[in-house]
């Protein structure tokens, strides 16, 4: 049987006994907990119901971050700006369930390459888009039912 010694800052170090793939802690080693039996003790590597949440939340902070930082790290190239139909163009992105693009369009096609977007062209192809892609979720969701 081998014998792991774990040192972790501000626990005392624990030994761990490696036996034909099983692990035991020696219950002397074992950091106190105030308030809790020793049959209580979380499976996961001490991390208790706060410290998930703190977890949960970093990723959640992260991912919005992400998501706010999505826009600028993929830029309108010009071609993105010139497509052979606004309607098509809106129709594509409403179809595909994603939101108006036509603030993102105006602005920036307008300022970075100087190219006017027909808007009203653009938001009757993305309600035309989304009405198909509503209907066509609505129905996978009362079949899933």
């Amino acid at each position: 049987m081998a014998v792991l010694t774990l040192i972790r800052a501000g626990v005392p170090e624990q030994r761990i006994a490696l036996s034909a793939g099983r692990t035991r802690i020696s219950p002397a080693s074992r950091p106190a907990r105030l308030g809790r039996s020793s049959t209580s003790r979380s499976f996961c590597a001490g991390r208790t119901a706060t410290g998930w949440a703190l977890v949960a939340d970093k990723v959640s902070i992260l991912w919005l971050c992400s998501l706010l930082a999505g826009c600028a790290v993929f830029p309108l190239s010009e071609a993105d700006c010139r497509p052979a139909s606004w309607q098509q163009r809106g129709y594509d992105d409403g179809y595909f369930g994603n939101l108006p693009q036509d603030l993102r369009l105006v602005q920036e096609c307008q300022q970075r390459f100087g190219i006017q977007v027909a808007q009203d062209e653009y938001l009757a192809g993305w309600r035309a888009g989304y009405d198909e892609w509503d209907r066509l979720i609505g129905s996978f969701r009362k079949a899933s039912r």
